[in-house]
């Protein structure tokens, strides 16, 4: 009786602070509340945001994508709200933050203004790495909706223990979210953003960009010269087929746009193990009336210039003149789509490759 009664009262003491707090995307969390502080601070809204993990974060070049995107109208066009250790979760939950960012705009609409287009990284990691789960960045994020986005990934019946794994760290974040752990002290001692790391997301008009060596720490040349030594002629190529995951993500946010014209599309972000292993997307996703484009340029056989070792700061992450190659490419590929119309006219993405 008495540890029952422990165990009630402290639930209803959680709820009770659970209810008190702020949003808890607005509690800090490292990098995360950079990059939200990055784009508060910016006057403009952008036509094009990129979402995703550390290979978003050192491997999207602003500058690079928006000089090849529309050459005929320079400026400001995209943003990088990557993330080091992101995840699908974590880029879902930005990407509707920034749309509420979009939605808060007071200015009407104007009749040349394109679509808000959001960019999502495919082959993002469901949830975050295990280093992060007892983290503010899972904590504050985790609720109900989130962990229904983690169940949606993966097949119980063809990867069961894979299936399994995902689905428990989605519910023991789950519960500690709700179950406040960190977050009031959080509120209470509130830290201060990391100066060094938006300083360096924000200098020299990089917009989110994070060198890949600041962020590691350091850079592997040997490791890297030695995987491009001795990769094969031509690299083995594997079928990705399960894509339910990233379906209900596009469906999630379309959802959130409102009435905002808002496009969405997912790339595929490169690796050096392509070399040796390459994962081949779709061309599109089938979701509710029409369809959602991935954009794939992580090619060897297409775009051996991107698998240079000058390019790489170790054998996961781009460095920064690897990011603008990525970028450049990436950008010429959305260039040929009309990403409004192809949403309702799925055969136009099968022929662009």
């Amino acid at each position: 009786m008495p540890v029952a009664s422990f165990v009630l009262g402290f639930l209803i003491v959680a709820a009770a602070i659970h209810a008190l707090l702020t949003h808890p995307l607005e509690l800090y969390a490292e990098y995360r509340s950079e990059k939200l502080a990055m784009l508060d601070a910016m006057p403009t809204d952008f036509e094009f945001a990129a979402f995703g993990t550390s290979h978003v974060h050192n491997g999207f070049d602003p500058r690079a994508f928006d000089k090849r995107i529309d050459a005929s109208a320079p400026g400001a066009k995209s943003v990088n709200l990557g993330i080091e250790g992101g995840s699908q979760t974590e880029q879902t939950v930005l990407a509707q933050r920034y749309l509420q960012r979009i939605a808060a705009d007071p200015a009407p609409p104007q009749p040349d203004e394109r679509a808000h287009v959001l960019l999502l990284e495919a082959n993002a990691g469901v949830n975050f790495q295990a280093r992060f789960l007892n983290h503010p960045r899972t904590i504050n994020l985790y609720d109900t909706d989130a962990a229904r986005l983690a169940f949606g990934f993966g097949n119980p019946r063809t990867e069961p223990l894979h299936y399994a794994a995902r689905s428990a760290y989605a519910l023991i974040a789950c519960g500690l979210h709700y179950l406040n752990v960190g977050m009031l002290s959080n509120l209470v001692f509130r830290p201060a953003l990391d100066r060094t790391i938006f300083d360096e997301e924000t200098q020299a008009d990089r917009r989110g960009l994070m060198s890949g060596a600041e962020t590691a720490g350091h850079t592997d040349t040997d490791a890297v010269r030695e995987a491009v030594a001795d990769r094969p002629a031509s690299a083995r190529e594997e079928a990705v087929t399960e894509t339910a995951g990233l379906q209900r993500v596009a469906q999630v946010l379309e959802a959130s746009a409102g009435s905002k014209d808002v496009a969405i599309a997912f790339f595929v972000t490169p690796k050096l193990a392509d070399t040796v292993t390459r994962y081949r997307y779709p061309a599109r996703l089938e979701v509710a009336g029409g369809c959602v484009p991935i954009v794939d340029v992580a090619n060897p056989a297409l775009h051996p210039e991107l698998y240079e070792p000058r390019y790489w700061n170790d054998l996961e992450h781009l460095n920064e003149a690897g990011a603008a190659v990525y970028s450049a490419l990436l950008a010429r590929r959305l260039s040929e789509l009309d990403l409004p119309e192809t949403r309702n006219h799925c055969k136009a993405l099968d022929a662009v490759r």
